[in-house]
């Protein structure tokens, strides 16, 4: 969010663009890293946001103290709420951190009436496969019908964050390509759909 600069700063800048949200029914997205690592700069953006009107949306992992989504949530109309992998051996495997606190705050999240969007990071090996999507299909399979629930975007491992790491002098841990083909997308989306979900595939 740019330690060298105030929340009204911020805000400010926003505003060079507000006639453009306005028109297009957008708004402010809050983005990673992880957002709600910084609780209270978080809050403070989007509560001075919505109360100049603006829609807010927050894109977050999920992994964050209870208190701390039930705060912001106040001040977000959509949260995009990344679910990685629903084995809490693998999900801790893969990410570091087990997955108890973040599917208890997305169904917490569902069942008070706010806005999600289920976002699924597809790699090949680690979340692709029938069971794990059954998983997911069984887990959210409750609120699919619920006005709140803005369905799943599945979004396919890509290799923008390479020249990243490699600018920074850090190493890229997958060494393999676990990109999926366009037959695997499809099949995955077609396994959503099948259960009727909402879903998007968005395709680099």
């Amino acid at each position: 969010m740019g330690e060298d600069r105030s929340i009204e700063e911020i805000i400010e800048f926003f505003d060079q663009d507000k006639d453009f949200y306005r028109m297009s029914g957008g708004g402010i997205t809050l983005t990673g890293g992880e957002a709600l690592a910084q609780p209270e700069a978080a809050i403070a953006v989007l509560m001075e946001s919505k109360s100049r009107g603006y829609s807010t949306a927050i894109e977050t992992c999920g992994y964050a103290p209870l208190q701390v989504i039930k705060k912001v949530a106040q001040y977000v109309d959509l949260f995009l709420f990344d679910i990685k992998q629903m084995d809490p051996v693998k999900h801790k495997y893969w990410t570091g951190v087990n997955n108890e606190q973040i599917l208890s705050n997305v169904k917490w999240l569902l069942e008070n009436g706010y806005n999600v969007r289920v976002r699924m990071p597809l790699l090949k090996g680690v979340n692709n496969s029938k069971e794990e999507i059954d998983k997911v299909i069984k887990y959210f399979k409750p609120y699919r019908y619920q006005k709140n629930f803005d369905g799943v975007d599945l979004l396919p491992y890509h290799k923008l964050g390479v020249g990243k790491y490699q600018s920074l002098g850090r190493n890229y841990e997958i060494k393999d390509d676990p990109s999926l083909s366009d037959d695997d997308l499809n099949c995955i989306e077609m396994w959503i759909k099948d259960a009727d979900f909402n879903v998007n595939l968005i395709r680099h």
